[in-house]
């Protein structure tokens, strides 16, 4: 099965979306959501890890959104493999974790979208639209905790130039 991107804003297709979590009850609820719009089509769910590879290497999917727990690395591990193998497909991640360092690591990683569980209901289907067109979607939470460590990390440069031009 060819992948194909989607570029165009508008288009008709509808964004093809497969779930990945470990907790029946959280893929039966995100389906729910997502399945409200009739711009998104659920086309695939399993457990993390490697049933949600095999799965996403069977179907193709637009967006791949993973369930990723703070606490465990076997789930952030799944990134690499999708990247490599599915260049098309686009990670959301939904966390357990509003960490700011957990997010930067995930988006690193190369994931498109980040979500806390808490935000995922008001933001999920925006996600996955935003994703969609090739932009990054990043929850509140996270995105007041990265710009936070990003001017914070400005203000100790700054202090740091300032103290060497003084000398």
């Amino acid at each position: 099965m060819k992948q194909t991107t989607r570029t165009q804003a508008g288009s008709t297709d509808p964004i093809r979306v497969q779930l990945a979590s470990n907790f029946v009850l959280l893929r039966a609820g995100l389906r729910a959501i997502l399945e409200d719009h009739g711009n998104i089509q659920v086309i695939g769910e399993s457990g993390v890890g490697n049933d949600a590879i095999a799965q996403a290497n069977e179907l193709h999917p637009d967006i791949l959104i993973i369930d990723i727990c703070a606490n465990d690395h076997n789930t952030f591990d799944m990134i690499t493999p999708i990247q490599n193998d599915l260049h098309a497909t686009k990670i959301i991640a939904l966390s357990d974790s509003a960490d700011r360092d957990f997010a930067l690591g995930l988006l690193r990683a190369g994931v498109k979208g980040y979500l806390t569980h808490l935000e995922a209901v008001g933001e999920l289907v925006s996600a996955v639209q935003t994703v969609s067109q090739d932009q990054v979607f990043l929850c509140p939470t996270a995105s007041s905790a990265l710009v936070t460590r990003y001017q914070s990390r400005a203000r100790s440069r700054k202090r740091t130039l300032d103290h060497l031009t003084q000398h």
